[in-house]
């Protein structure tokens, strides 16, 4: 689908009776789909990194009265790791790790990591993993505390999954 032929696929999409427009659609959906293959979303592994700690996936919780849980208050960035021949190589780790923290900034969170500090993290939760490749989720946010829309009075957790 990206030779062009949308513009194909539209001139077909005005001549299609209305009724017949979600099977269109289901049928472009399935050869797009064929054409591409996608990417894996994050699979469970062994273990989490949690306010500098590897844990055990299953061990890696938080309180219910988590105030980014009420109000949103999490920044978070999404990276691919992959497979190479001197091993595992995370795509523009910096890239996303100086955004994470510029995110953080915005919500007046100290993260309490610098940047460096932060590579090294995500870098171990992939060998924690033993992973070639993955998706890697890092978040921060505030934390079980004060109840209410400031989220300032509360600690800043940050974990990062593979």
């Amino acid at each position: 689908m990206h030779d062009g032929s949308i513009t194909k696929h539209l001139a077909v999409w005005r001549k299609v009776e209305l009724g017949d427009r979600s099977r269109f659609l289901q049928t472009l959906y399935l050869r797009s789909n064929q054409l591409r293959t996608r990417p894996r979303i994050l699979e469970k592994a062994s273990k989490i990194w949690i306010d500098s700690k590897i844990v055990d996936w299953d061990e890696a919780r938080i309180h219910v009265l988590t105030h980014a849980l009420h109000y949103g208050t999490a920044v978070f960035e999404g990276l691919r790791c992959y497979k190479a021949e001197k091993g595992p190589a995370i795509f523009r780790l910096y890239d996303h790790v100086w955004r994470l923290i510029n995110s953080a900034k915005i919500y007046l969170m100290d993260l309490g990591y610098n940047a460096d500090q932060l590579a090294e993290a995500i870098k171990s939760t992939v060998r924690a993993n033993k992973l070639d490749e993955c998706y890697i989720r890092p978040i921060a946010f505030y934390g079980y505390g004060e109840m209410g829309v400031n989220p300032l009075p509360n600690k800043v957790s940050l974990a990062i999954a593979a």
